[in-house]
């Protein structure tokens, strides 16, 4: 059954599911194989963030730099830049990471400009 709409004068009915509703249409969220992840070291720890980054290329994900982060982080995060937070969480979820955070230009730069999600690897993953 279709449902129709009409201005008032019954000249312009048409199916409802073809107006716009006067929402955005969410994007599709990219595959795992179309998104880099770039994976930062904020502990002391050596190899944390290339065992994180391993495990993502595990799920699919294209692994970007793996470096160290400027400075400690406490608690590991996905940092996403605008537009990328759906992505981030699935990423989150799928890695077991609590916190999903919008990326600082600071850590972009670390992480490089092909980076479309950023891991920061904290103290709460080193033990």
């Amino acid at each position: 059954m279709l449902a129709f709409r009409s201005s008032g004068d019954g000249d312009d009915a048409e199916p409802a599911a073809t107006r716009p509703s006067g929402r955005a249409a969410t994007p599709p969220l990219p595959t795992a194989d179309e998104t880099t992840i770039a994976v930062l070291n904020g502990t002391s720890v050596p190899g944390l963030a290339s065992e994180l980054a391993t495990r993502a290329q595990g799920l699919g994900y294209r692994r970007g730099s793996v470096a160290n982060a400027e400075g400690p982080a406490q608690v590991t995060v996905v940092a996403f830049p605008p537009g990328n937070r759906r992505a981030a969480q699935r990423l989150a979820d799928q890695l077991e990471i609590d916190e999903v955070v919008p990326l600082q230009p600071s850590a972009q730069a670390v992480a490089g400009a092909d980076a479309d999600l950023v891991v920061i690897v904290g103290a709460d993953r080193s033990g």
